[in-house]
């Protein structure tokens, strides 16, 4: 597939070079088809994920909508971070120190005892309802349209496309197929204990203690458990990226690890907040790093 979104030039060369000397065959660095494999983290790789992440609106959608009938059963610094209307204070919790600690607070109770298919259901129904503040458009029109031709330009050259994300992998998954042409089985993240249901022990419901946190070295951690190879590419924005990233470069053979900054604060947003390490890391070794503004001609779909 052609990628039209990105401007002619070093970094696009770079990545079209990188993919072509990867599946020639008769090439040097050829790497066959089996093996090849591309991981994106998703906020702020894929899709926008400011002034909040796409999830934070849905957590709290799910916590004002079940307020209107019953108390909620989370904690007074959860309860406190929902109904602020400083959003910057719940931005600031999802740091990963505090995100761990109360993942299951934030992103557990809320749906806790619901079927996998009322959550699929739930996020579906709210996902096609909701707008982003500033831009007036759905999730779909978030999502960055040069990221996403990459991973079709990837898939048609028989790459496997994983995506990793500290948000929950079920979240994630209900939308992948239709914003990425990536299968939710593809999909890793944080996720829940499922436990059984009140009114069917046969069967499992959503849990709300946490099983897994996905991010910084937990990444390239499940990469290898869940894929059992390391990626020839892998592309992040943020600190949480960088143990992937590492871990990427580290690998024998051709390895690409590249990095997204956001440089656009007319057409996206522009920070390098919790990136500092990740950009320095990325100077010292000469990965590419994409400038938003400069290197891609469209933004969002």
């Amino acid at each position: 597939m052609d990628m039209l979104s990105w401007r002619a030039g070093p970094l696009r060369d770079t990545l079209l070079s990188f993919i072509d000397a990867v599946t020639d065959p008769g090439g040097p660095r050829y790497v066959p088809p089996a093996e090849r494999l591309a991981v994106f983290d998703n906020d702020g790789t894929l899709w926008c994920e400011k002034p909040l992440m796409i999830h934070i609106y849905a957590l709290l959608a799910r916590y004002r909508q079940l307020a209107r009938h019953e108390p909620l059963g989370l904690s007074r610094r959860a309860l406190r971070a929902v109904f602020t209307n400083d959003h910057a204070d719940f931005d600031n919790i999802f740091q990963r120190s505090e995100w761990a600690e109360i993942l299951g607070d934030l992103a557990g109770v809320p749906f806790s005892e619901m079927s996998d298919d009322d959550f699929a259901a739930w996020v579906r129904d709210w996902a096609g309802r909701w707008r982003h503040p500033r831009f007036g458009v759905g999730v779909s029109g978030l999502v960055y349209r040069p990221m996403v031709e990459l991973i079709r330009h990837l898939q048609s050259r028989d790459f496997t496309v994983v995506i990793t994300t500290a948000d929950e992998a079920a979240f994630v998954r209900v939308l992948s197929a239709d914003l990425y042409g990536v299968a939710p089985g593809r999909v890793l993240g944080s996720n829940f204990v499922p436990r059984e249901s009140h009114l069917d022990p046969s069967l499992l419901v959503r849990g709300y203690h946490p099983d897994f946190f996905h991010d910084g070295e937990d990444k390239p951690r499940c990469v290898e458990r869940e894929m059992g190879r390391r990626p020839q590419l892998a592309a992040g924005n943020s600190d949480g990226d960088l143990a992937l990233l590492r871990w990427t470069a580290a690998g024998d053979g051709p390895r690409l690890p590249l990095v997204i900054r956001h440089t656009d604060a007319a057409r996206e947003y522009a920070y390098d907040r919790r990136a500092g390490r990740l950009l320095a890391e990325a100077a010292a070794q000469g990965w590419p790093v994409v400038d938003m503004a400069l290197d891609w001609a469209e933004i969002f779909n």
